[in-house]
């Protein structure tokens, strides 16, 4: 079931770069993260390696949890979301 829910993320991803528009997350720190992105009751899961940028299809808003310790943010469609020295952040 885990490997499904990665391959929407990754599908959802693909579509965002598409469409242009939507949440971003970017990795700044040296060490990957596993994040979950939780959209409309359901939970994906992904891993994000050092200096990485993903899309996130967030139409209308999600949350992104870092796995690590436990953060929780919510994020806005056209948020752009960084991970710097372990913690979420919106710039």
């Amino acid at each position: 079931m885990k490997g499904v829910g990665l391959v929407l993320l990754i599908l959802c991803v693909l579509v965002s770069v598409v469409a242009a528009s939507g949440a971003t997350l970017e990795n700044t720190d040296l060490e990957s993260y596993r994040v979950q992105v939780m959209v409309d009751g359901q939970r994906y899961g992904v891993t994000l390696l050092n200096g990485a940028t993903i899309s996130l299809i967030c139409d209308y808003g999600c949350a992104v949890r870092l796995v690590e310790t436990g953060q929780t943010l919510a994020v806005e469609p056209n948020d752009s979301v960084v991970i710097s020295y372990g913690v979420l952040r919106v710039k």
